[in-house]
């Protein structure tokens, strides 16, 4: 599979593919609940990478492969999907329009929603 520069939104310093749709309040160490949407082309993935705190998406379209070291798991519309902290992961769109993944993150201030991660 492909891997490329998602479609970017420019927000602040959002990841690539990610658009903030949301934030609730920070909390004393600033992080806060942020709710972002990612697009994925089709035939392309995010790469390989990984987040600092829990993740929670739903796909609202298209087909989503997610892989770890350990599994490999497929996610259509209305799926739900938890990422544990520190998990190296991957997202594909397998399917032939783009996939909208809607997300609540929970961001650490200071730190990058996602960090790259080499393929394993």
């Amino acid at each position: 599979m492909e891997e490329s520069s998602i479609r970017t939104v420019e927000i602040g310093t959002e990841p690539l593919g990610t658009e903030l749709v949301g934030s609730g309040p920070s909390s004393g160490d600033g992080a806060a609940v942020r709710s972002l949407v990612a697009r994925i082309p089709p035939g392309t993935s995010t790469g390989w990478h990984r987040h600092d705190a829990w993740q929670t998406g739903i796909v609202a379209s298209r087909r989503l492969r997610h892989r770890t070291a350990e599994t490999e798991r497929f996610f259509g519309p209305g799926d739900v999907l938890v990422e544990p902290p520190m998990v190296d992961h991957e997202a594909s769109n397998v399917s032939d329009e783009e996939l909208v993944l809607v997300f609540v993150a929970v961001h650490a201030a200071g730190k990058p929603l996602a960090t790259p991660r080499p393929t394993p």
